[in-house]
């Protein structure tokens, strides 16, 4: 599946599966806008994904010849 000309979102891609997610999208020739909330949540007993890992995700999709904007977000709908 080729993805040229297309751009894909990827929430949670600090690390784990939105990185994976990222990178192969990036393979497949898509641009990204990278999101992750960067920062500890109440509530959430798993450690959360960092700047510097978001960073290192676009570097890695930045590298595959992605186009990359990051962002610090949260996304979760607290209603």
């Amino acid at each position: 599946m080729r993805l040229d000309g297309k751009t894909a979102i990827v929430t949670g891609a600090a690390r784990g599966l939105g990185r994976a997610c990222a990178v192969a999208f990036a393979r497949e020739g898509a641009d990204l806008v990278l999101l992750d909330v960067c920062a500890d949540l109440p509530g959430v007993s798993y450690p959360m994904g960092s700047a510097s890992q978001l960073a290192h995700t676009a570097d890695l999709c930045r590298a595959r010849g992605a186009a990359v904007l990051t962002r610090h977000a949260d996304v979760r709908d607290l209603a």
